[in-house]
């Protein structure tokens, strides 16, 4: 149950970053990374969501919103403006993030239901991730 909580801290974390680009992104392409940062944001705070219901379906604790950053010893993003390639490169790597967090919570679940789940979230980052991020920074 640890991985799953760990991954609900990160989502939480990574959310927060995010939401910062949303606010902060600034130069010639602020209106596409500012929209698909707030979806990605609106994404990844749901899923927080959802992983937070299954740790507490196993009977598990979840850790209070603002101690997610101190048992993951994550280090925010500065409240700073943005350029377009910054965004996505932070978005990129926030992904991997979770797709690293996803692989090791769904070696630790037994529920179909729980893996198909996390199997989701994890199809949904690596297409974003892999795909159409990537290809962001490629233009």
């Amino acid at each position: 149950m640890n991985a799953l909580r760990n991954l609900a801290d990160l989502l939480n974390c990574t959310q927060a970053d995010i939401h910062t680009i949303h606010l902060m992104v600034a130069g010639g392409h602020f209106f596409n990374v500012h929209i698909k940062a707030q979806e990605y944001y609106e994404k990844i705070r749901d899923d927080y969501d959802t992983v937070l219901e299954m740790v507490l379906s196993l009977d598990g604790e979840i850790n209070h919103p603002l101690d997610s950053g101190k048992k993951l010893n994550y280090k925010p993003i500065s409240i700073r403006l943005y350029s377009r390639e910054e965004s996505y490169n932070i978005i990129i790597k926030a992904f991997g993030n979770i797709l690293d967090y996803i692989k090791l919570a769904l070696s630790e679940v037994d529920s179909i239901g729980h893996k198909a789940t996390l199997e989701a979230m994890y199809a949904y980052y690596e297409i974003e991730r892999n795909y159409k991020l990537s290809r962001c920074i490629a233009l």
